[in-house]
């Protein structure tokens, strides 16, 4: 597949609306493990029973102190139920299934900061993104949300502001010191939401043509700080974090704690995925308060699916915005996803014992 010349790409990108980070100039790389972290606690969680009426619940996401979003592994007419934390009564249901414009195929909700008024439903089939609005979501059964399309080879949306998406590009993948796209040489794309209209998101996908497809193995998370114009990009299977300030400016890079460095294969189609079908997950979805960072992370390098189960007890590293090391926090169960109080004194968790199974909310009092 013929690559475009990064003078070409850049022109294309901008006519197409779309920017991109700057690569980091001479900014180093710090390298952590578990033992620098100045303190480590054990949490031990209690199961929060909800009640729920039927289905098998998949994630919780928790509003406030007070709601809990619970999504579904299946759904007949809404995927979300929205309940009331103390007492599980049903508040009101959002992300009507369906094919129609206002619809939604599926659904991965993310509210990583208390903080915010709003919350973000990915609808990763329609490759489109609604913001919901908390206070008018509570207000009114009729609330739908504004929708953003995105391009097809995006991930992890984030709004940066109210006219702007942070997008995570899967086609960005760099195992030694060279890009394996090298018209993708940043993670991070921006969409100024005028332009994430369906045409305009085909335009970008048609100039984004990548020497490999990368989506197997690319991946993270994208965590922000408005007040203090910070931005944490968090890799879902490498353990890194870069931190930006002012959108582009790379201000520092974290390694850590494990160091993981998968190994890849390209397959017959140009597709990239893991050597020898093996598995890596360092960090899950995290949580955020405008102090501190928490980092769900799993640490999983190089095991077989089939013969190892994914399922194990995961550890919760907490940051502040400028990347030092706070506290270390091991938990018994397994979570894949948390959600954080607003007085950061309790930590909420999906917990399941085996993928597919029914998800439990658990709670654990921060010290």
């Amino acid at each position: 597949m013929q690559l475009l010349t990064k003078s070409i790409l850049v022109a294309l990108l901008a006519a197409g609306g779309l920017s991109a980070c700057r690569p980091g100039g001479k900014d180093k790389t710090i390298y952590f493990t578990r033992k620098d972290f100045p303190e480590t606690k054990s949490l031990s969680g209690e199961e929060v029973p909800l009640g729920l009426p039927g289905g098998r619940p998949l994630q919780y996401n928790i509003v406030r102190d007070s709601l809990a979003m619970v999504t579904y592994w299946e759904s007949d007419t809404y995927f979300v139920d929205v309940v009331n934390f103390r007492n599980g009564r049903l508040v009101r249901q959002i992300a009507r299934r369906g094919e129609d414009s206002a619809a939604f195929v599926s659904c991965a909700i993310r509210y990583p900061n208390p903080a915010d008024n709003y919350f973000t439903i990915h609808d990763i089939t329609k490759q489109r993104v609604s913001k919901f609005n908390i206070d008018s979501m509570l207000a009114g059964s009729d609330y739908q949300g504004i929708h953003y399309n995105l391009p097809s080879f995006v991930k992890a949306p984030a709004l940066y502001g109210n006219d702007t998406l942070v997008l995570f590009n899967s086609y960005f993948l760099k195992p030694g010191k060279s890009p394996m796209n090298p018209g993708s040489k940043t993670p991070v794309l921006f969409l100024p939401v005028a332009n994430a209209s369906e045409e305009g998101c085909m335009r970008i996908d048609s100039l984004m043509k990548p020497t490999f497809f990368t989506s197997n193995v690319s991946g993270g998370e994208i965590l922000i700080n408005p007040d203090r114009d910070l931005m944490w990009v968090v890799d879902n299977y490498r353990d890194q974090i870069v931190i930006y300030r002012h959108k582009d400016k790379v201000v520092k890079r974290l390694t850590g704690p494990d160091n993981i460095r998968p190994e890849y294969e390209q397959h017959s189609d140009s597709s990239v995925y893991f050597k020898d079908a093996e598995y890596y997950r360092a960090y899950y979805p995290g949580a955020c308060t405008d102090r501190h960072v928490y980092l769900l992370y799993l640490g999983v390098q190089g095991i077989n699916l089939n013969a190892t189960r994914v399922e194990r007890p995961v550890a919760i590293l907490q940051f502040d915005w400028d990347g030092n090391l706070v506290r270390q926090y091991n938990v018994k169960e397994y979570l894949y996803n948390i959600s954080i109080s607003p007085d950061e004194k309790f930590l909420y968790g999906t917990t399941v014992s085996k993928f597919g199974a029914p998800a439990k909310l658990m709670r654990y009092a921060l010290p």
